[in-house]
């Protein structure tokens, strides 16, 4: 009876275990794809390659000045102030060439073209003809032909000063923008958001679908140590598979990413001659990280001070741990071990040597600093006046993996509980 038990119970832990690793892998892959998506999603959006751009810039400007250019015509009052304009131009104009022409002469030729000039030149006469000039020429301006021609200079003027401005960083960026949009089947910036977009809701939802089929099966063991608490002969296996299932947990915590630092522009708007001159989702920061990512980091670095955090880091909050969960089997299964003051310490007295509740809440921290900071400081980027509208966002979040190191602590902390309880009724029998 109790080895069909034992056998049926070894068989369901086995499937669950499975699941538990299983999720595991899954939550691990997909947080390291979402970072690569993050990644490339802020090189595109970056506020290199946009708002700080100059050919951005370039473009944008462009695109209104041409659309001005072609949408160009004159008013009913811009034509009654370019013929007054225009009239005032006439009047100077006459008013030169009379002086020029009267004023005294030397010479035969100019006394002769002066005299020409009095007896048949009326200057009264000219000035009232003015109007009549100046409508002639706004009339002729208006044109449609003549229109087009001053378009075209304009257009001609406009692809000098293009030709003459440039980033120097043009080559670069367009590149680095196409090879990512390339890897994506994305043909443009419109087209890679709507990939990303896709990306990172599918992402999220799956990451916290295995989260939960986690959690759900770390629970289900610890009910099943709640109707086969007193069982002593299913302890062993029961004991051995929760702990198989928090060092799993454990690895998924450590190596997936547990919180994401993300700061971005959502929006700037600039208004300029009537349009509105864009630019959209300029990330300012970005920063994803794991346990592991860090201590990589700070090991990679020459100063030794790095070194020497990393280490702690890695031998605290990960050693330490895994340490506990190897000793407390060893301690249950191998009545040698007992006697064993490392595996008695590791078993019993490192909890509080480990730094894994510690980084749970140093985690925790760092998100509602991060978090408030971020959300204080990008506050005064959010502008909404008649020429600029600015919307800034945080989208500092926890990933999965802290939810899922979370889980590891307190789990680790209730095996603890257990163990204790198992040795002490062990220890009972004996005596």
């Amino acid at each position: 009876m109790f080895s069909k038990t034992k056998l049926f119970l070894t068989i369901g832990l086995s499937l669950l275990l499975l699941l538990i690793a299983f999720s595991g892998y899954r939550i691990n892959a997909l947080s390291r794809q979402q970072v690569q998506i993050m990644e490339d999603y802020s090189t595109v959006n970056s506020i290199a390659f946009g708002i700080l751009s100059i050919n951005k810039w370039e473009d944008k400007i462009t695109t209104i000045v041409e659309k001005q250019i072609q949408q160009f015509s004159f008013t009913p009052e811009q034509r009654v102030e370019l013929q007054k304009e225009v009239e005032k131009m006439l009047h100077a104009m006459i008013d030169k060439a009379m002086s020029n022409l009267t004023k005294k002469q030397t010479s035969i030729k100019g006394k002769i073209r002066k005299a020409a000039v009095n007896v048949f030149v009326d200057e009264d006469q000219l000035h009232d003809q003015v109007p009549g000039f100046a409508k002639t020429i706004v009339d002729q301006v208006n044109k449609p032909s003549t229109k087009k021609t001053l378009k075209n200079l304009a257009e001609d003027k406009l692809d000098e000063v293009k030709e003459t401005t440039f980033d120097s960083s043009m080559v670069a960026q367009r590149k680095v923008t196409n090879a990512i949009f390339s890897k994506y089947g994305a043909r443009n910036s419109t087209g890679f958001k709507k990939k990303t977009d896709k990306l990172f809701a599918d992402i999220r939802y799956e990451s916290y679908a295995y989260t939960l089929v986690v959690f759900a099966c770390i629970l289900l063991l610890l009910a099943l140590w709640k109707y086969l608490i007193d069982h002593q002969e299913l302890q062993k296996s029961l004991f051995i598979f929760s702990l198989l299932a928090a060092g799993i947990v454990l690895i998924v915590g450590v190596s997936s990413v547990m919180i994401e630092v993300e700061a971005r522009l959502e929006k700037i708007d600039f208004h300029l001659m009537g349009e509105h001159l864009i630019f959209e989702d300029q990330v300012l920061f970005f920063q994803s990280k794991s346990i592991i990512d860090v201590v990589v980091i700070l090991l990679k670095n020459a100063k030794i001070d790095s070194i020497v955090v990393g280490l702690l880091i890695l031998t605290f909050s990960v050693f330490f741990p895994l340490g506990k969960l190897i000793s407390s089997g060893l301690y249950l299964l191998r009545e040698s071990s007992r006697k064993n003051k490392f595996v008695h310490f590791f078993a019993f007295k490192s909890g509080k040597w480990s730094m894994a509740d510690v980084m749970v809440v140093a985690i925790m921290l760092t998100y509602i600093g991060m978090n408030s900071m971020l959300t204080s400081q990008l506050a005064v980027l959010n502008i909404r006046e008649d020429n600029i509208t600015s919307i800034a966002t945080n989208n500092t979040s926890l990933q999965p993996g802290y939810m899922v190191f979370v889980l590891f602590v307190v789990f680790a902390l209730i095996l603890s509980e257990i163990l204790h309880r198992i040795t002490k009724k062990i220890s009972e029998i004996s005596s």
